[in-house]
């Protein structure tokens, strides 16, 4: 799906330059430390100023995610329905979790307490 959107998007702005150049983003790696010392490497995609992807390091895989206002707030969602990863923030602190493609399924948490570490700067 991230494949395709990329795609979209590149052939649009090939097509119309103009209406590419009207379009900002920004780009930011940050990195986050879980429970159990697991390490989350997230790369987030605003456009024009609001959030639109993030493309998380998973047990080795990279997820790409969509960002979505759902009912307990602002949540980033596995492009791919099998993939059923959310990622939360707030703040400085993160969580993963996991709801399967199921309409009876319960969100699982599977890394809490996840905290942004600071950035060396780069000079």
């Amino acid at each position: 799906m991230f494949i395709r959107v990329a795609a979209a998007s590149l052939a649009i702005a090939a097509a119309s330059p103009s209406a590419a150049a009207e379009v900002n983003y920004d780009v930011a790696t940050e990195t986050y430390i879980c429970e159990r010392g697991a390490t989350i490497p997230v790369t987030y995609i605003n456009v024009d100023g609001k959030p639109a992807l993030a493309v998380a390091t998973i047990e080795g895989r990279q997820i790409p995610m969509f960002h979505r206002n759902l009912t307990g707030g602002p949540v980033y969602v596995a492009a791919n329905e099998q993939e059923s990863y959310r990622w939360t923030t707030d703040g400085d602190t993160a969580r993963l979790t996991f709801l399967e493609a199921d309409d009876s399924a319960k969100e699982q948490t599977l890394l809490a307490l996840c905290q942004r570490q600071e950035q060396p700067s780069v000079e």
